[in-house]
């Protein structure tokens, strides 16, 4: 689910930048 995840992690990263941040590293490395 790359584009599901993408756009779910778009959506938490203003929320939560910083927790965000570092999902997003650990699920699909560098955005």
């Amino acid at each position: 689910p790359e584009p599901k995840g993408k756009k779910l992690i778009q959506q938490n990263l203003p929320a939560t930048k910083g927790a965000a941040s570092s999902k997003v590293c650990h699920y699909m490395g560098p955005v």
